[in-house]
């Protein structure tokens, strides 16, 4: 493996949040609404969210009486110019026998030019199995679900990214075990039809890192960010595109153990959304989902805090979010509110 850009041996002293209190003040937000008003379902969560052509946002999440409960599916809505189309139920689970299994952790992304939706299935402290649909009408309409290949855990909550070489590089958590830890990362052709899972990257500070995101440097130089159960950021890096990876360090940042999403704006810099926390005193407490604030970096190790989305203290709080730099250079973004809706925004990067 190649030596990292320079950047990365910067002292992990100089990486922390700091505030920008002239940031906040400024307001980035042009876009603030639910998904849906008042869902058919008591529990929503878990978005993902994906441009599937310019001005046009797909979004999908799960949804039932509670995560974990068999009545779990994947629903899906679209938003145009007229706003966002009424959500409707896109894929139900089931075990081999045809017998209900909840849903959990969509991922909608683009493939082929062709719109792809992965998501798991299974039951708590039993495997979970990797789905694939496919849209050819930007999510109007849905093909019949497909297992991935034995083995294969596909993309775990976040986007995958399309590497110079056509394939796909996905971020993906454990195996197909529900609640296994570690990352890994996994390739497919631009079809999904052709996968090769890569070793699982080393983690000697025992992190339990899950659901990784990427951040594509250029290059051959890609950097993951992921949650941890010791709720501090961890990163690694690839060199290679995605084949080798350094093992897992701390940033110094701390976090709920919650989901976090991470893209690249136009000027080039980074933006991360996720639950900001003090470092815990006992990692086993999951830490407030409150606020979900927005995080600026220029290499991806050193991240100021610049924005709170939402910071009123409410149960379940606010969580996983799934953001993306649209074709209009804006960032769009939905967030799962109090598990009782979706929350869609959009921010002006340069007011950030």
């Amino acid at each position: 493996m190649r030596k990292w850009t320079c950047f990365w041996f910067r002292p992990l002293l100089a990486a922390g949040v700091t505030w920008s209190a002239a940031a906040i003040a400024a307001g980035p937000k042009l876009v603030e609404e639910f998904i849906e008003p008042a869902p058919v379902n008591p529990e929503v969560h878990a978005s993902t969210l994906v441009e599937a052509a310019p001005g046009v946002f797909t979004a999908a999440w799960f949804s039932g009486s509670k995560e974990g409960n068999d009545d779990v599916t994947i629903w899906s809505a679209r938003r145009t110019a007229a706003g966002w189309s009424t959500a409707k139920e896109i894929a139900r689970g089931s075990d081999v026998s045809g017998e209900p299994r909840p849903c959990y952790n969509p991922v909608l992304f683009l493939a082929g030019g062709r719109l792809a939706l992965v998501y798991s299935v299974g039951r708590e402290k039993s495997p979970w199995l990797p789905y694939l649909e496919w849209s050819d009408d930007g999510g109007v309409s849905w093909s019949a679900a497909v297992r991935l290949p034995a083995g294969l855990r596909g993309p775990d909550r976040n986007h995958p990214i399309a590497l110079t070489t056509g394939e796909l590089l996905h971020p993906s958590t454990g195996g197909t075990g529900n609640g296994g830890r570690g990352v890994h990362v996994e390739f497919s052709d631009a079809k999904l039809t052709t996968w090769r899972r890569q070793p699982g990257v080393a983690d000697p500070r025992d992190f339990g890192a899950i659901q990784p995101t990427l951040l594509d440097h250029g290059g051959g130089l890609v950097q993951m960010l992921c949650r941890t159960y010791t709720r501090e950021l961890a990163t690694a890096a690839s060199s290679d595109g995605g084949k080798t990876w350094t093992p897992l360090e701390g940033l110094g940042i701390y976090l709920a153990n919650s989901a976090i999403d991470a893209t690249r704006l136009r000027d080039g810099r980074w933006l991360l959304v996720y639950n900001p926390s003090a470092k815990p005193v006992d990692a086993r407490l999951w830490g407030d989902r409150a606020p979900l604030s927005v995080a600026i970096s220029r290499d991806g190790r050193t991240w100021e805090r610049v924005f709170d989305l939402e910071t009123a203290p409410i149960r379940e709080g606010y969580a996983y979010p799934s953001v993306v730099t649209a074709s209009d250079g804006l960032v769009h973004l939905t967030y799962t509110w109090g598990r009782k809706r979706i929350r869609y925004v959009v921010l002006d990067p340069a007011a950030l």
